[in-house]
Formats: structure tokens, sequence, C-alpha cells
């Protein structure tokens, strides 16, 4: 009866926990927070500008976190395109930084004709990575001879052995 129902039982202002220090039996906390508006109305202020003033630094440090995040993956992952269309991906401590399932490369146009290309790397949960390349809408399409015939050629250079590098090639219709 006394923690919940007794209206002489002294009680703390529902505004505490934000600064207002009343305490006054429960049967007075309606005329309490009548008279004490213009106190409660400072103290939701002041917790909402502390609040808004929060939000404003996590949201400035999100961005920060973002040019970092950019800035690393470009350190991560080097593209070279060469004029004959070889593009080069190079990936640094794979295994360390790679934790997506799929990375994609930045788009890039494959030889004579033009024809816009990515990569995809594919791991899944076993740890083993699968290679594609992918045909891209591009600004050539009208120009191009379909089917497209080309060759592509992967190497996967183990970068501490290169007795390790893998080379797979064939020709790619689409």
């Amino acid at each position: 009866h006394l923690d919940e129902h007794c209206p002489l039982q002294k009680v703390q202002c529902v505004y505490w926990e934000h600064g207002c220090r009343e305490e006054m039996e429960r049967r007075h906390t309606d005329t309490h927070e009548r008279e004490f508006l213009h106190v409660h109305y400072k103290l939701t202020t002041k917790l909402l500008t502390t609040a808004t003033n929060r939000i404003t630094i996590l949201e400035k440090q999100n961005s920060e976190k973002d040019v970092q995040i950019a800035s690393l993956t470009e350190t991560l992952f080097t593209y070279t395109q060469l004029p004959t269309g070889r593009l080069e991906w190079n990936v640094k401590e794979v295994k360390e930084n790679i934790q997506d399932k799929y990375t994609y490369s930045d788009p890039f146009y494959v030889g004579l004709y033009k024809c816009q290309s990515c990569i995809e790397w594919n791991r899944n949960n076993t740890g083993n990575v699968g290679v594609f390349i992918h045909i891209l809408r591009g600004d050539f399409d009208a120009k191009l001879h379909w089917p497209i015939r080309y060759r592509r050629t992967f190497i996967l250079t183990n970068q501490i052995d290169s007795k390790d590098n893998l080379v797979k090639s064939d020709e790619i219709t689409k």
C-alpha cells in the first residue's frame, strides 16, 4: 500500500532524474506538476538541447569515420587500367581486410570494343573465393557487336610466394 497507493507516502518528482529535486506527498504530485510547469519545461528544453548537441557530434564523428573508411578502402583496393584493356586490381592483405562477402571493383572498359565491366570478389562462408567478371551497361553499347567475344585472363597472385599464383584464361561470349 505505501509504495504504490498511499497518498501520504513521500515521492520524488517525475522529473527527478532530469534535475527537479522536489519531494512531496503522493497526493500533491498534481499540484507540484502544475506549479513547477515552467521548471519542468526548462529541464525538458535543456535535455532536448543536450540530446540535439550529442546527435550533431555523433553525426560529425560518423561522417569523419565514413571518410576514414573510404580512405582505407582506397589503400586496400587499387585499380590500374592499362590502354590494352588490362585491369590490375590489387587487394592488400586479403585475409585481414576483406570481411565483406561480396566486393566489387570500380567499373572499367575492356578491350577494343569498350565493353563496360566490373570484377566481383565473392567469398563464401568456408573461406573459398570466387572471382567473376560482370558485363555492365556502358556508354558504347550501341556501337558494340553482339554477342561480345573477348578473351579474359584472371591471374590471382600470391604476393608472398609467386609459385602459388593461379592463372585462369578463357573466352567470354555475352
